[in-house]
């Protein structure tokens, strides 16, 4: 159990050209004690999945329950955290208006407009949101070139699929993957982490051959497949970390890590800290 010390937030920004970064790892919430706001204007995406999460908005409170991996666009209001019973890990992503502007060839100034009132789940964003987030924790070097393409394709993704300004949203981009075939892989993946996983399986779940869909996987989303898989593996395995007593080894082998000692390596490489780090800080 948790011990009766507040864990510590760790929370790092970083400036791309194109956009900031704010990456966060918080304790638990409550409107007795800790609370955080969301800033306007970006989109944000919760590593980690939660129950009964409040938030209040534009003077209205909201309870909802938050899958790991959601995103959430703000609107013009902050959005206060006032409730949410485990830690959590975020990260939120600001575009600069100025791209947001040319991708929708004006029509829109800000995410502000296309803001939504619920999260949702899109693994194109994840996927996004993960090489931020090692950028973020200092596990990857992101050029100023690679952030502004990975910004742009967030931003035209978005305007694409939730302000209607290009395709529709069930429209896959040239050589990729529609949103609901990636929406059927993610949910299938999601439920076996701790399974053996094989391409076949996935692929099948697009109704592709393993070969097609290995490259339509990376192209919609910019990740392959085993490099989406595996980051998806070590965010639970660090959501069980810090919110359970079990043991870093049990916990390698409930993500589907036989070896502790390739564990810990990854573990390391994706969030820039070993599995004591982390449970060091939050147990």
């Amino acid at each position: 159990m948790p011990n009766a010390a507040r864990p510590p937030r760790i929370s790092r920004t970083v400036d791309w050209p194109s956009a900031r970064l704010d990456y966060a790892v918080m304790p638990p919430h409550r409107p007795d004690g800790f609370v955080t706001t969301s800033h306007p204007n970006q989109v944000g995406v919760s590593f980690t999945g939660h129950a009964g999460a409040v938030r209040q908005a534009d003077d209205r409170i909201r309870e909802e329950d938050i899958r790991p991996g959601a995103a959430l666009f703000t609107s013009a209001c902050p959005v206060t955290w006032l409730q949410v019973a485990e830690p959590s890990e975020c990260i939120e992503i600001f575009p600069d208006p100025v791209i947001v502007r040319q991708v929708s060839n004006g029509d829109l100034g800000s995410l502000r407009s296309i803001a939504v009132d619920t999260f949702v789940d899109d693994p194109i964003i994840v996927g996004i949101a993960m090489q931020a987030k090692k950028a973020a924790v200092g596990a990857a070097f992101v050029n100023d070139l690679e952030a502004d393409a990975l910004t742009y394709r967030l931003v035209d993704h978005i305007v694409s699929t939730y302000a209607g300004r290009r395709r529709p949203h069930h429209d896959a981009p040239s050589g990729g993957l529609s949103l609901r075939r990636l929406r059927r892989v993610a949910d299938y993946v999601e439920s076996r982490l701790g399974e053996r996983l094989t391409l076949a399986e996935l692929a099948a779940h697009a109704a592709l051959s393993p070969f097609h869909f290995a490259r339509a996987f990376r192209a919609t989303v910019g990740v392959t497949p085993h490099d989406y898989v595996t980051a998806r593996r070590l965010e639970r395995a660090k959501h069980l970390i810090m919110t359970t007593g079990l043991s870093i080894e049990r916990i390698a082998h409930l993500v589907s890590f036989r070896n502790l000692g390739h564990f810990r390596r990854k573990f390391r490489e994706h969030h820039g800290a070993s599995p004591i780090d982390v449970r060091t800080a939050y147990q």
